[in-house]
């Protein structure tokens, strides 16, 4: 009701603002005047010249309004407007008034209405133009005294509204140049304006958004004002309040539906109101709702007819959760009566007011032998433990869910087991009184739990024996169990051990092999697919976080019903010494490979592995097209530096030799000795022509720089592309002949055969 007649209040009181009054104020029609009388006096001081300036003097200090002052300014003597009764007037005037010189644009004159409009002194404002402070105030040059709305902004930053006329007076002797600038405060009002226009336009935004329906009708059943929510409710998809303004509900709904709201429309009309009652009405999209409508009779206050004023609430969520609860009771009250569970109600003193029917085929007790009896009167102990006190000081202490496992007796003697799930009861008021347990027999369950236990007591009697490390790792990546034997493999005691990070567990690779594996579980799980074991050999840190030992290590996924992570078992099994021995029979075993591939003096690759690495490459370049180019090359002189200078400083030519090719060469280039001073270089994907660049290259970084103690040393290239489908051996004879034409032709040289 209240919200009713607050909105109705608000839109009797508020109007359309008018545009045209925001500008001249409400003092329009006053203005318009004055501006008549302002005409009329200049005109009638042109045509009737013999009137005297005293008489308009007197009239101007009998009413020293806007109008008297501009009826008389054609015969105002400047002289009298400083020193006169007419400087009384103008002081005293209610608006402000100022003389500008127009040649300069600077105030003669200001009165004290003027200066308190423009937050100036008369000082202040004779030191500037007009022009400064009315950036859109323009002179009108016909006469006529219209006023124009404009703002000005004070020293003080605040915005004034005011309305002005700025006139040339007229010109005669002894005066020239004069302005007349009138200009009324009209900050006040203006500001009212605004506030009301925003409180019109927050009144209507509301209206806009709320959830409710709210229109008005007359007392025809016409629309006159709708909201958009109305508009949803009469399941009108345009959104414009203007399609149904005029309307009836008998043009925008079935006429079954128009004429029940048309009934009640009529009684509230006839009553008064406000009457309430639930309204049904199909949306645009098909869907029926339940509407909550309040409906009120309005403006009746001041003799008019009235009108129907409505509010509706859509409330169908909330019926249908009502119905969903009156289902849900009826619901649980069979699932109690018939559940395999015992449900027992009991109050704040612990005695039982309802049971379950449930209880007959569960204990043999009919429900009225337990119904007024305290609920551990059927317990076995009694309520007299420890335990049974604790969880039920907590139950009384509100906590939201105790659950217990007790013995309880049945009604033939026999004793079984049972496991209570207890609640506070909260009645309709929100408060608690007393609780309500849930009682199911878990006979079962204690005795798989009891043989399971002592399963696990020996298979840990078998895990702190063995000296395989056995572990467990929980879903979350907590180590949850490690074997005494720990102590012996890695010098630490499971205490220890188990709140160890993968970081102090592992070096840098196995810890990364875990954290793979780790990774793909979670996985796997995630997607509902079975995780694989781990089998592999991981390298462990030992207590001085230095040392290692190398395990054999086996990790099984123990997944839950619902195929999540249960956790993982593990065994670490030490392969320390065999895995040393494998590491040095691989090193030895790379030992062997190096000394029958590369050459022992230069460390270049020998004759043997160079044949090798021609058929690979030879077959690569068929298959895929490429060029491969060759390389032959041979020290110049070579026997004369052994002969001359032993063969000690020959093999320190040959290895200085190689090490300066290597620094020439490609990574994809091959390096390797031919045969005593001569080498051979395979250049994958290289052209001779490539090739010829390379074997320059070699030849300067040969030449250029002596060899201590022989000094300079030269060698001689020859340079051949395999042909297509060519063989080795004529390949390498085309190869040979070029490396012979070098020798011939001088040596130092590179001979690339010519296409």
């Amino acid at each position: 009701m209240g919200k009713a007649e607050g909105i109705l209040k608000v839109t009797q009181m508020r109007r359309p603002v008018d545009l045209q009054e925001l500008k001249n104020g409400p003092m329009g029609h006053r203005k318009q005047q004055t501006v008549r009388n302002s005409n009329q006096a200049q005109s009638m001081a042109t045509r009737a010249p013999s009137t005297s300036s005293s008489q308009l003097e007197c009239s101007a200090l009998a009413n020293p309004s806007a109008a008297a002052f501009e009826q008389s300014q054609a015969t105002i003597d400047p002289q009298k407007l400083h020193n006169g009764q007419w400087g009384q007037v103008i002081e005293a005037a209610t608006i402000g008034i100022g003389l500008i010189t127009a040649e300069s644009g600077s105030f003669s004159l200001a009165n004290p209405a003027l200066c308190c409009a423009l937050g100036r002194s008369a000082s202040e404002l004779q030191a500037c133009s007009w022009q400064d402070l009315f950036t859109e105030l323009r002179v009108q040059q016909d006469g006529a005294a219209t006023r124009q709305l404009t703002s000005v902004l004070r020293p003080d930053q605040s915005q004034a509204w005011l309305r002005c006329s700025l006139t040339p007076l007229p010109e005669s002797e002894g005066r020239s140049g004069l302005l007349l600038l009138q200009a009324e405060d009209i900050t006040e009002q203006h500001q009212a304006a605004a506030l009301a226009e925003q409180e019109h336009e927050l009144l209507n935004t509301l209206l806009e958004h709320i959830d409710a329906a709210i229109y008005i009708k007359d007392r025809q059943g016409r629309y006159l004002y709708a909201n958009p929510a109305t508009l949803v409710s009469l399941g009108i998809e345009s959104g414009d309040a203007d399609s149904i303004r005029g309307c009836t509900d008998f043009d925008l709904l079935p006429i079954d539906v128009a004429e029940e709201l048309s009934k009640f429309d009529w009684q509230v009309l006839e009553e008064g109101g406000p009457l309430r009652r639930e309204e049904r009405l199909t949306r645009a999209d098909g869907t029926e709702c339940i509407y909550l409508a309040e409906k009120l009779v309005c403006g009746q206050q001041e003799g008019g007819t009235g009108f129907l004023l409505g509010f509706s609430s859509d409330i169908t969520e909330l019926r249908r959760a009502t119905e969903r609860l009156e289902t849900s009771e009826r619901q649980f009250r069979l699932l109690a009566e018939n559940s395999g569970e015992v449900i027992v109600q009991l109050s704040p003193d612990g005695t039982i007011c309802w049971v379950s029917p449930s209880l007959t085929p569960t204990l043999g007790w009919q429900s009225q032998e337990w119904i007024g009896r305290s609920g551990s009167d059927f317990l076995l102990h009694r309520g007299e433990t420890a335990q049974y006190k604790h969880n039920l000081e907590r139950l009384q202490q509100g906590q939201s869910l105790v659950i217990a496992r007790d013995q309880v007796l049945a009604k033939d003697g026999s004793i079984h087991w049972v496991e209570t799930a207890a609640s506070p009861f909260i009645n309709a008021a929100g408060e608690a009184d007393g609780s309500v347990a849930r009682l199911r027999l878990v006979d079962d369950q204690v005795e798989a739990e009891t043989k399971l236990r002592r399963s696990e007591e020996r298979y840990r009697l078998l895990a702190e024996n063995a000296r395989d490390v056995i572990w467990t790792i929980t879903a979350d990546g907590e180590i949850s169990y490690v074997s005494p034997s720990v102590q012996w493999l890695r010098g630490i005691n499971p205490e220890e051990a188990m709140v160890q990070t993968l970081e102090q567990i592992h070096p840098a690779e196995s810890r990364r092999r875990v954290e793979s594996y780790l990774r793909q579980v979670a996985r796997d799980c995630r997607h509902g697919q079975k995780p694989q074991p781990f089998r592999g050999e991981l390298e462990y840190l030992c207590a001085d976080g230095t040392a290692t030992i190398w395990c054999d290590v086996l990790a099984l996924p123990v997944v839950n019903d619902d195929g999540s992570l249960r956790y993982l078992l593990g065994t670490s099994r030490d392969i320390t010494e065999r895995k040393r021995y494998e590491q040095a029979l691989d090193l030895t075993n790379q030992q062997l490979n190096t000394l029958a591939s590369t050459d022992s003096l230069t460390g270049v690759w020998n004759r043997h592995h160079l044949q090798l690495m021609l058929q690979q490459q030879i077959s690569s370049s068929s298959i895929n097209s490429e060029p491969l180019a060759m390389i032959l090359c041979d020290i110049d002189h070579f026997k004369q530096v052994n002969d001359r200078h032993g063969h000690s400083v020959g093999d320190q030519v040959l290895v200085e030799f190689c090490r300066r090719v290597q620094r020439c060469l490609r990574g994809s280039d091959q390096l390797g000795r031919w045969g005593g001073e001569e080498f051979l270089i395979l250049v994958p994907q290289g052209t001779a022509a490539g090739a010829a660049v390379l074997a320059e290259k070699l030849r300067v970084a040969l030449a250029e720089q002596p060899i201590e103690p022989v000094g300079r040393v030269t060698a001689s290239f020859g340079v051949a592309q395999r042909k297509p489908n060519e063989l080795f051996g004529a390949w390498f004879q085309r190869l040979d002949n070029l490396l012979y034409a070098a020798k011939a032709a001088g040596r130092d040289l590179v001979m690339v055969e010519q296409d």
